[in-house]
């Protein structure tokens, strides 16, 4: 009797495709270091593969988050801990992070100077950080959570304001494994913030 089922494909095969696409970040990074974001259309041809079936998803979402994104918040929609709860219930997809951008667009009261404290429980080996849109306060235990990034090569900053020269220099002396940096319109003007100095941020 002839078979009805319908011809799959074998997930070896889809999980090559999957590789494919991926590579593309890969090669859009290795032209323009400052940029690491996915080349044009990549992220979306890849979450359109973890939506396909099952048997695509733990492939396309361990190269969705090789990237990962946080809003600078601490509740919310991609917060630092929405992300926390996200790793410790997925482990593996944690393991695969090779990139982190924080991002305070859009946010009030952007907490760029809570990444060192917070992505230093999920992330301690993370080797690339980017902050990018908001003010950055440095409490006075920034530099020694910042030290703890001992696997980090690079650091890219973009459209920061800093109080002063040196707490962008104190942002970047604490990272001893430091290979690449750059920066992208640096702001300065004095910063309010609703944290203060003698209380963990």
């Amino acid at each position: 009797m002839a078979s009805t089922s319908e011809p799959r494909v074998p997930t070896e095969v889809g999980e090559r495709i999957i590789d494919f696409v991926a590579q593309r970040w890969d090669l859009t990074r290795s032209l323009y270091m400052a940029d690491r974001n996915w080349a044009p259309n990549a992220y979306e041809t890849l979450h359109s593969c973890s939506l396909t079936c099952r048997a695509w998803r733990p492939r396309s979402q361990f190269h969705l988050f090789r990237v990962a994104r946080v809003r600078a918040s601490i509740a919310g929609d991609r917060s630092f801990d929405e992300m926390n709860a996200l790793f410790r219930n997925r482990p593996r997809l944690r393991d695969g992070v090779e990139a982190l951008c924080a991002d305070g667009r859009n946010l009030a009261n952007p907490r760029l100077h809570l990444v060192p404290f917070k992505v230093t429980l999920m992330l301690p080996d993370i080797p690339s950080l980017s902050l990018s849109k908001g003010p950055l306060y440095l409490p006075p235990a920034f530099d020694v959570c910042m030290r703890r990034f001992t696997s980090l090569v690079e650091l890219r900053l973009a459209y920061i304001t800093f109080r002063s020269a040196n707490d962008l220099r104190r942002t970047t002396a604490s990272l001893h494994s430091l290979k690449f940096l750059s920066i992208l319109q640096p702001a300065w003007q004095k910063l309010t913030t609703n944290a203060t100095p003698n209380e963990p941020p």
